[in-house]
């Protein structure tokens, strides 16, 4: 069940709700920049970093041929 403000939230409650959500999306995607340009992950991915990409490409492919079943 998605989130739902009650019909009398007032417009700072929801400014507030919008603010900590873009706070932790920022916070977020630092945190994986800072994590992904460090040498050791840098060094992972250039070694496996072929078998990565087949593996994400192979789940992409599956998610996509069960959306298409599903629409069927």
């Amino acid at each position: 069940m998605p989130f739902q403000y009650p019909p009398d939230a007032a417009i700072s409650v929801k400014l507030t709700v919008l603010a900590g959500g873009f706070i932790l999306e920022m916070l977020w995607y630092s945190f994986v920049t800072v994590l992904m340009s460090s040498p050791p992950a840098q060094a992972v991915y250039r070694t496996s970093g072929a078998w990565i990409d087949r593996f994400v490409g192979t789940l992409l492919i599956g998610f996509g041929i069960k959306l298409l079943s599903e629409r069927l």
